[in-house]
């Protein structure tokens, strides 16, 4: 019985152990997982120097914050699985550089002294220059408004996002109406924009008054509001290649929300949040995707602000060569 015993004793502790380095086995895979995900997102940790991607032939001369944990909880599913192509800027003597804002000091715009804060940054802008935007987080809203200056036909003002630049709204619920970014001023052209809105109502807005804006290879995610909304009255607004996704609602962010969201019996055919609310004339999109949004794809203006009917939006999708996905309730 003893021998029995004692055998019984033996095998039970291998079992043991062997559970516990599968356990450690996985965390280890977890936590090189959670890693490389947080890279992905935002970049090198706290005092650490910025590694630009392949496609991106300068030095980043600014360090990023981690990310909170909490927010990684909140944004971590929200990252595609596929490669987010961002677009590459060749360094000019004359670029001008900002920081998030919290410096020590505001410095004079340049990569060994940038600017301390986007949205004073956007307003020393003059027309033919261009801003690199390092990486960092940027507590929105900023507007390009009445503040800042137009460029010209000649000469356009360039915003340039580096790859792990993150423009992000209010995290709390009821806390916004406005757009993480908008655009009233003319002649700008906006270079691999990264945004998620949160609460905030849309991620990039395009005023009435606006006019010859450009935005390029933009990528918009993780929000209850909408990605971009372009006014009836805005003319020659040029989207190229935008990735919008889980979008228009935030069901799954916390367990509250995901339980009002049962209660509501919201689905993404009741919801008026969409993806990309465009005027049939005045503006373009070329190629891109929408997925995993919560709501319709896509409103299309008239010329007097009616929305025209969900098929003639969805064929200028088509016309466009935007890939998309429909009816793609579960949002996490």
């Amino acid at each position: 019985m003893h021998k029995w015993l004692g055998a019984g004793a033996m095998v039970l502790g291998f079992l043991l152990v062997a559970l516990g380095a599968q356990s450690m086995l996985y965390e280890r895979r977890y936590s090189r997982a959670l890693a490389d995900l947080n890279a992905l997102l935002w970049g090198p940790s706290a005092n650490q120097e910025l590694v630009p991607r392949a496609s991106e032939q300068f030095v980043f001369r600014d360090s990023v914050q981690a990310a909170p944990a909490a927010d990684m909880e909140i944004l971590r599913d929200a990252v595609p699985g596929d490669e987010i192509e961002k677009p590459a800027l060749d360094p000019r003597a004359d670029d001008k550089y900002v920081r998030p804002a919290g410096a020590s000091s505001m410095g004079d715009g340049s990569a060994e002294s940038p600017w301390s804060g986007l949205q004073y940054a956007l307003n020393q802008m003059h027309p033919g220059e261009r801003l690199v935007v390092l990486g960092g987080f940027y507590e929105g809203p900023f507007v390009i408004g009445s503040d800042a200056r137009s460029g010209t036909t000649e000469n356009p003002i360039t915003v340039f996002f580096a790859s792990n630049a993150l423009l992000q709204g209010e995290q709390r619920p009821g806390s916004c109406d406005h757009a993480v970014l908008s655009v009233e001023q003319s002649h700008w052209t906006l270079s691999g924009l990264t945004v998620t809105p949160q609460y905030c109502p849309t991620a990039l807005q395009i005023g009435a008054t606006a006019q010859h804006v450009t935005v390029e290879q933009p990528h918009l995610f993780g929000g209850a509001g909408g990605g971009i909304s372009v006014a009836a009255e805005a003319r020659s607004i040029l989207i190229l290649e935008p990735h919008l996704h889980h979008l228009g609602n935030l069901e799954g962010k916390d367990k509250e929300s995901k339980a009002a969201q049962r209660l509501s019996k919201d689905t993404p055919e009741s919801s008026s949040v969409p993806a990309l609310e465009l005027p049939v004339v005045g503006a373009v999109v070329e190629g891109g995707k929408v997925h995993n949004h919560f709501g319709p794809l896509m409103l299309l203006l008239a010329p007097d602000g009616t929305r025209l009917p969900r098929e003639v939006a969805l064929s200028q999708l088509d016309a466009w060569n935007v890939s998309y996905q429909e009816g793609q309730a579960q949002w996490w």
